[in-house]
């Protein structure tokens, strides 16, 4: 009776392992000929120098040369080193007041087409609307939807607006002077 019972108790934990194969498939191509993944990467990077050139369908951006940006260095150099002491005394005294009005006005006359650029670059915006072609943003536009009484829903960049919040007319603020859509 034992014996039986220990014959019955071995033959039920073998139905219950499981039964591993190694399946095989047959290669298409030879190991020594299949590509690196190095290789294999490089020729999905591969671009045509004619094909992917990137092209400005906008109008032109007036670019310093060289001694012209060394000047500009140079003065706002001059001009930190002697503010520095008096900003580094009041940025420990936290009594420092930044002028954010004309912090924006800068960098919208200067930088602001720079960056859009490059963060429409980033997220594909020209490649997949202009098909490599590229353009500095010239004018900037204030664009609000009115919400409710109270709210204002703004337009910048990035932000989700919904369809509920954009369902009636834009009030779009114009540029104080006329604009020509230069980027002079």
């Amino acid at each position: 009776m034992k014996r039986l019972k220990s014959i019955l108790q071995n033959v039920i934990t073998v139905d219950r392992q499981q039964v591993r194969t190694k399946m095989y498939w047959p290669r298409k191509i030879e190991p020594e000929e299949e590509k690196t993944h190095a290789q294999r990467i490089a020729e999905m990077k591969q671009t045509d120098p004619e094909l992917d050139k990137v092209i400005n369908i906008g109008f032109p951006v007036t670019k310093f040369d060289r001694t012209e940006r060394k000047k500009i260095k140079h003065q706002l150099k001059e001009s930190i080193a002697e503010k520095e002491l008096d900003l580094e005394r009041a940025a420990r005294t936290r009594t420092l007041n930044v002028p954010l009005e004309e912090v924006k006005k800068i960098y919208t006359q200067e930088m602001q087409r720079f960056h859009w650029k490059s963060l429409a670059e980033h997220y594909g915006i020209y490649r997949d609307l202009f098909d490599n072609a590229m353009f500095y943003q010239c004018v900037n536009m204030d664009i609000s939807y009115d919400f409710d009484e109270e709210y204002v829903s703004k337009v910048h960049i990035g932000n989700r607006l919904k369809p509920s919040e954009v369902g009636l007319h834009a009030y779009i603020l114009k540029p104080d002077k006329v604009v020509l859509h230069t980027c002079t």
